[in-house]
């Protein structure tokens, strides 16, 4: 398993509720720990099948059971439960609100800043609005159709000059045009500029080298390096 996995399972045990159930949608979970969505259906299909290695016999060492549409169970949640005593709880909903801080205040900066250049990003004057732009070949047709939808939530329109700027934004970014096409969407950005893209990043990486205070090395529900190189080489003693 790779880093990518643990980073979903953290997920999956930092939002199950009692008795154990958590929604896992995968655009969503790919948009937060900055993944693929493929990554993250990958990751579930693993979780779903039985282990033999497992340490949990039941279900046939089964991480997950499907309940619903993106529900699922998690097996053995009463140990994961034991591990998240109350201040590491108290921790995680702190380090949480910090998250949603950061989020907020960045996207008023995006939205400062697009405001500044709406005649770039976002045709107010419908006597100022440019020709509408053609979908390129290089984004897909879903992904076209979703940013039609995101922009008109936006009250924005998709423009030559609009278009041009994403291309200009992707490249600098070291994006494809359809990568920071959907980018924009899971963001809730009405635009695109590549130091948004290079500020989630560095905000990702600050939170991912941060250890959850009163865990222990390893813990399931800590992404810090340390935790993930811990599980690493714990997974493959198991595995011998």
């Amino acid at each position: 398993m790779g880093p990518t996995y643990f980073a979903v399972w953290a997920y999956i045990i930092a939002h199950a509720k009692p008795p154990g159930e958590v929604e896992v949608n995968p655009r969503v979970v790919a948009a937060l720990i900055g993944c693929s969505p493929e990554q993250v259906e990958e990751a579930m299909a693993v979780f779903l099948q039985p282990d033999p290695l497992s340490r949990n016999t039941a279900h046939d060492g089964r991480r997950l059971l499907p309940l619903g549409p993106f529900t699922y169970e998690v097996t053995g949640w009463d140990k994961y439960q034991q591990m998240r005593n109350e201040e590491a709880r108290r921790e995680q909903n702190r380090l949480a609100q910090q998250r949603f801080r950061e989020r907020k205040q960045a996207s008023a900066k995006g939205k400062q800043e697009s405001a500044q250049s709406a005649h770039v990003d976002v045709d107010v004057d419908s006597k100022k609005r440019g020709k509408s732009a053609r979908r390129p070949e290089s984004v897909s047709e879903e992904v076209w159709r979703d940013w039609l939808a995101h922009r008109r939530r936006k009250r924005a329109t998709v423009t030559t000059t609009v278009l041009r700027t994403f291309e200009r934004e992707a490249e600098k970014a070291g994006m494809k045009l359809e990568d920071a096409i959907a980018t924009s969407i899971a963001q809730g950005w009405a635009g695109f500029r590549a130091e948004w893209v290079e500020s989630e990043q560095r905000q990702r990486q600050q939170r991912q080298q941060r250890h959850i205070p009163n865990l222990p090395l390893g813990a399931a529900s800590c992404s810090c390096q340390n935790c993930v190189d811990f599980r690493l080489k714990q997974a493959n003693l198991d595995k011998r």
